[in-house]
Protein backbone atom coordinates (compact mmCIF):
# COMPACT_ATOMS: atom_id res chain seq x y z
CA UNK A 1 0.00 0.00 0.00
CA UNK A 2 1.08 3.31 -0.57
CA UNK A 3 0.59 6.41 1.66
CA UNK A 4 -2.90 7.08 0.18
CA UNK A 5 -3.98 3.66 1.43
CA UNK A 6 -4.28 2.80 -2.80
CA UNK A 7 -2.04 -0.53 -3.65
CA UNK A 8 1.03 0.37 -5.44
CA UNK A 9 1.53 -0.27 -9.04
CA UNK A 10 4.39 -2.95 -10.03
CA UNK A 11 6.06 0.68 -11.60
CA UNK A 12 5.79 2.16 -8.11
CA UNK A 13 7.63 -0.81 -6.25
CA UNK A 14 9.80 -0.56 -8.92
CA UNK A 15 10.83 3.09 -7.93
CA UNK A 16 10.18 2.82 -4.40
CA UNK A 17 13.07 0.04 -4.29
CA UNK A 18 15.37 2.32 -6.14
CA UNK A 19 14.69 4.92 -3.50
CA UNK A 20 16.63 2.89 -0.53
CA UNK A 21 19.88 3.31 0.89
CA UNK A 22 21.01 1.05 -0.47
CA UNK A 23 18.46 0.63 -3.72
CA UNK A 24 17.31 -2.91 -4.36
CA UNK A 25 17.85 -2.92 -7.65
CA UNK A 26 17.29 -7.06 -8.09
CA UNK A 27 14.00 -6.08 -6.55
CA UNK A 28 13.24 -3.20 -8.63
CA UNK A 29 14.09 -5.73 -11.80
CA UNK A 30 11.50 -8.24 -10.42
CA UNK A 31 8.99 -5.32 -10.27
CA UNK A 32 9.75 -4.40 -13.90
CA UNK A 33 9.69 -8.38 -14.79
CA UNK A 34 6.09 -7.87 -13.12
CA UNK A 35 4.78 -4.77 -15.03
CA UNK A 36 5.13 -6.87 -17.95
CA UNK A 37 4.05 -10.30 -17.38
CA UNK A 38 1.16 -10.68 -15.61
CA UNK A 39 1.92 -14.10 -14.61
CA UNK A 40 5.53 -13.20 -13.85
CA UNK A 41 5.37 -14.98 -9.95
CA UNK A 42 7.77 -12.47 -7.96
CA UNK A 43 7.35 -13.82 -5.17
CA UNK A 44 8.41 -17.19 -5.98
CA UNK A 45 11.70 -15.67 -7.33
CA UNK A 46 12.18 -13.32 -3.81
CA UNK A 47 11.47 -16.88 -1.80
CA UNK A 48 14.14 -18.45 -4.16
CA UNK A 49 16.49 -16.03 -3.17
CA UNK A 50 16.00 -15.95 0.13
CA UNK A 51 16.51 -19.74 0.34
CA UNK A 52 20.08 -19.44 -1.82
CA UNK A 53 21.41 -16.64 0.64
CA UNK A 54 20.34 -18.86 3.72
CA UNK A 55 22.29 -21.52 1.99
CA UNK A 56 25.58 -19.67 0.86
CA UNK A 57 25.36 -18.06 4.46
CA UNK A 58 25.44 -21.52 6.37
CA UNK A 59 28.19 -22.50 3.99
CA UNK A 60 30.09 -19.94 4.44
CA UNK A 61 33.34 -19.46 7.17
CA UNK A 62 32.34 -17.78 10.86
CA UNK A 63 35.36 -15.05 10.37
CA UNK A 64 35.10 -11.45 10.83
CA UNK A 65 34.62 -9.73 7.67
CA UNK A 66 38.25 -8.59 7.10
CA UNK A 67 39.41 -11.99 7.00
CA UNK A 68 36.77 -12.71 4.36
CA UNK A 69 38.10 -10.82 1.72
Amino acid sequence: MSRTGWPMTPRQHCLTCLQQTPPSVFEAALWVSAEHDAHFARHEVMSEMDQLQRQVGAALPVLPAAELA
